[in-house]
């Protein structure tokens, strides 16, 4: 009895918007900004509506920030975006992210930490807790996020 379900979102959820008349960008133009941005706020989400889902079965969640780390979530920034933000990430941010096995200490933190295994449903960045968005504290939106999700998964 009693276990963690950690969630990789990011600090990207904050420009999240969850589309719900259109979650796939089957009706309009796809923009790969949006569908990140929008997934990292599912996440949160997810983690929130499980968290409500389990709270009395010892199941406790927690998402989180990692940092901006180099990984190959970049690698087709230039085509997307253009060369000038190609070179803006290259030359501005990645000098200050953090290496990977800094970018993994939140989620080890929020795996093993004893001072929070009581908390659940909680936002983390840094082996801290923060505050999430508007948009990810919303009860309802998490709620109609988990049943469009059984009904796409045909879980019910």
């Amino acid at each position: 009895r009693g276990c963690r379900v950690v969630t990789v979102s990011s600090l990207a959820h904050e420009g999240g918007k969850i589309d719900w008349n259109d979650i796939n960008f089957e009706n309009k133009k796809y923009s790969p900004s949006q569908a990140y941005n929008q997934s990292k706020l599912a996440n949160i989400l997810f983690s929130s509506e499980l968290a409500e889902r389990e709270r009395d079965n010892g199941i406790r969640t927690y998402a989180l920030h990692p940092g901006v780390i180099p990984t190959e979530l970049g690698r087709y920034i230039e085509e997307t975006y253009g060369k000038l933000v190609q070179n803006f990430m290259r030359f501005v941010v990645l000098p200050f992210s953090k290496t990977i096995e800094n970018g993994a200490q939140t989620s080890i933190y929020c795996c093993v930490e004893e001072s929070i295994s009581q908390h659940t449903g909680r936002y983390y960045s840094d082996c801290r807790e923060k505050l999430a968005s508007k948009a990810a504290l919303d009860k309802e939106s998490a709620k109609r996020l988990w049943n469009l999700s059984e009904k796409m998964t045909k879980l019910i």
